[in-house]
């Protein structure tokens, strides 16, 4: 029985309402991605520097001014909201609730806010915006004379400022950027953020081609994240395994995911299992254990929810695609990964899914890579009919 020809015209207009609705202009900047940037041995996962929104952000600042006064009033709801926001990936509205939080705030306080306003702009890709946020972010800490508050909203100024270079192609910038940050934590005593910055050190190194002092600063973090309680070593491990396998030490990256996953198990969290999934997923991939990949990637995609469950599903998908044996099988994904994809508020790495969703299609409907031949599969054939049509 025929298919119905919804799939691949119905997903490749999905793609083209993406580029007609503005977020085209993207594609330029997608090379910058960081701990969760750019394409490396799968076809999705990214990895960004480490530098999100968290919600012991505010609590971590000591009796200063930047908790006393961020307690208090509006400016901390819409900082909350805001928070909220980012982390379920609506981006436009953590922009506008961390602009007004800004608004509402002076000195320390609005330095600690901005921080969190240029992350959400850069999610957008907005980066004269964030550069704008940030530039005065660290213009006011460092005003003020040394604090645990004041060297902990500098530390995540200069993390901030590290990923806004990072995503912008600058590396070396970065790495600058995340030793400054590295140094302030240090002064802090945060360790856990200390850890972090030195992580986003790693992935600089590795972009600039300092593959020996990338391996060794992992392996400085992996040690020192074995003394952290079971929450932060089960972050580590999850930010281990992928820097791990961004530099091809697969074996290292596995064996640092499967302790994290386990350390998810035990704690019942299934958001951070199915990011784990999905890692896995892609360094079994990577070692060409392509069964044990794809059942990752299902169970991934049965955990989670939201990005994480179209990026898990995208990356099956793909390996479906790439065996001539299971490219039937890959058709059945095609209307549930437009459904997830649908579903999602844009953003960097939503686009970039969509890019490589595409990509898919392409690989899907020309088996061979020559657009001269046409598939002997009736439903692609019909898509493709209809797909020149549009030219």
């Amino acid at each position: 029985m025929r298919r119905s020809r919804y799939g691949i015209v119905g997903a490749i207009a999905t793609i083209l309402t993406l580029a007609w609705s503005g977020f085209l202009p993207w594609l330029s900047n997608v090379s910058g991605l960081g701990l969760q940037p750019v394409q490396a041995r799968s076809s999705m996962v990214t990895v960004a520097p480490v530098a999100s929104p968290d919600s012991g952000a505010i609590a971590s600042l000591d009796s200063g001014q930047a908790a006393d006064h961020l307690a208090q009033g509006s400016a901390q709801a819409q900082l909350q909201q805001g928070k909220l926001a980012y982390q379920s990936g609506h981006f436009a509205e953590a922009v506008q609730r961390f602009q007004q939080a800004s608004q509402l705030t002076q000195s320390l306080e609005q330095a600690y806010t901005l921080t969190y306003l240029s992350l959400a702009q850069q999610q957008q890709g907005n980066w004269q915006a964030a550069q704008h946020s940030i530039s005065p972010s660290l213009d006011l800490t460092q005003r003020f004379p040394p604090s645990r508050s004041q060297q902990l909203i500098l530390g995540r100024a200069f993390n901030t400022q590290g990923s806004l270079y990072f995503y912008q192609g600058n590396a070396e910038a970065a790495l600058a950027a995340w030793q400054q940050a590295e140094t302030a934590y240090a002064a802090a005593k945060d360790n856990r953020r200390q850890l972090g910055s030195l992580l986003n050190q790693s992935q600089a190194l590795q972009s600039l081609g300092y593959y020996g002092r990338s391996r060794r600063t992992l392996e400085e973090v992996e040690r020192r994240f074995k003394h952290e309680p079971a929450t932060l070593r089960l972050l580590g491990l999850q930010n281990l395994g992928s820097m791990y396998w961004r530099i091809g030490e697969l074996q290292k990256s596995k064996a640092a995911l499967d302790e994290a996953e386990q350390l998810a198990k035990d704690a019942q969290d299934l958001a951070q299992q199915s990011a784990i999934l999905l890692s896995l997923g892609n360094t079994e991939q990577a070692l060409e254990n392509t069964d044990m990949a794809l059942q990752h990637y299902q169970q991934a995609a049965n955990l989670g929810s939201g990005e994480v469950q179209f990026q898990a599903t995208l990356n099956q998908f793909r390996l479906l695609v790439i065996h001539p044996k299971t490219r039937t099988t890959a058709q059945d994904l095609i209307p549930v990964l437009q459904n997830q994809l649908k579903a999602l508020p844009v953003s960097r790495a939503v686009l970039y899914g969509a890019t490589n969703f595409a990509d898919c299609l392409t690989r899907l409907a020309f088996p061979d890579g020559a657009r001269g031949h046409q598939s002997t599969d009736n439903q692609v054939n019909e898509a493709l009919n209809e797909a020149h049509s549009l030219e």
